[in-house]
């Protein structure tokens, strides 16, 4: 038997994880733009310690984000290779391309990856042909896109996950269940959507210590002032940290500026494409502020605290804005 399931996309924003890479191309694949379902939420949740922290911009787990506009997210794991193989090789058989991880390093050692290395990177099975034994994968990551058939001994081989440490079930797959119509946003559902999104930016502190959305923004800010008196050593560990977690929130806020500008289209609200484009530009200082710790992270660091914490500051002054913008956008 053999199955190829065509017309996958390949996804473009540089910007994107491998998981959003693999979600973006599925979604597309589904009929869905991925914009809507996956950066419907405005949120900032810091959580302070004093030698790590942690800043999420998504407080709502995606499951629960893509299950509000129909789509169901299902993830499988198996311990046995055939068990696994066989799960996968159904979904295929019903046309659904599934993302799988995968340690690149057999890949690598095949020389079908770049670097010789133990990594975990998200692929899509695509399909299979038995008579050949080879396994249709899919990268579509916009650093390396490629399509190829690969020997199914090789794929099982960099589907183990086992090198990992913490990993129970070596084999682990996902896949979506999206409506065969992609369901219409609606006034009231979208109201509320935005409502929520008002909230939780312009809320105070929540439970067990996290600090909200602008006040989380600017205490961030005020902190990054305090981190000068750490060791260089720690310093650098601290930023590079840092510029791991704002990649994250200038993705995010890159991604809202283009849902806000999906609803300004489909309600005809100019304010709201307005609002949009202030995110999409905000999202550039967040990039900025990542680069500005990246930089940090590699040499002089506590003399470009400074400007980290100046670009922070500007950053949580120009989402207020754009909150009390969303006030007034959400009520037509």
């Amino acid at each position: 038997m053999s199955k190829r399931i065509t017309g996958i996309p390949f996804c473009t924003n540089r910007h994107y994880n491998c998981l959003y890479v693999v979600l973006d191309s599925l979604l597309r694949f589904h009929g869905h733009e991925p914009t809507v379902p996956c950066f419907s939420n405005w949120d900032f949740v810091y959580l302070r310690d004093r030698r790590r922290f942690a800043i999420d911009g998504r407080a709502i787990p995606l499951p629960t984000m893509l299950g509000a506009f129909g789509i169901g997210l299902s993830h499988r794991a198996e311990a046995d290779p055939e068990a696994a193989w066989k799960a996968v090789r159904s979904l295929l058989d019903t046309g659904t391309p599934v993302a799988v991880s995968v340690d690149v390093h057999a890949l690598a050692r095949a020389g079908l990856y770049p670097r010789l290395r133990h990594a975990d990177h998200q692929y899509i099975a695509a399909g299979y042909d038995d008579r050949a034994g080879t396994v249709h994968l899919i990268d579509p990551s916009p650093w390396q896109p490629s399509a190829r058939d690969i020997p199914l001994g090789l794929f099982l081989a960099s589907w183990d996950m086992s090198a990992f440490s913490g990993v129970r079930d070596r084999y682990n797959w996902t896949w979506l269940r999206a409506p065969a119509q992609p369901p219409a946003l609606g006034r009231a559902t979208t109201q509320a959507l935005l409502r929520r999104n008002l909230r939780s930016m312009s809320a105070t502190r929540g439970q067990a210590g996290p600090v909200m959305g602008l006040e989380g923004i600017r205490q961030l800010a005020v902190d990054a002032g305090a981190w000068a008196g750490r060791e260089d050593a720690d310093l650098q560990s601290h930023l590079r940290h840092c510029a791991r977690l704002l990649l994250e929130i200038a993705v995010l806020r890159e991604g809202h500026g283009r849902f806000l500008g999906h609803l300004g289209r489909l309600f005809d609200q100019p304010g709201l494409a307005a609002l949009g484009a202030e995110l999409g530009t905000i999202s550039q200082g967040w990039f900025v502020a990542k680069s500005l710790c990246l930089k940090g992270a590699l040499k002089e660091p506590a003399s470009l605290l400074p400007r980290i914490q100046s670009r922070l500051q500007d950053i949580g002054a120009r989402e207020g804005k754009a909150l009390a913008g969303l006030a007034e956008a959400v009520e037509w």
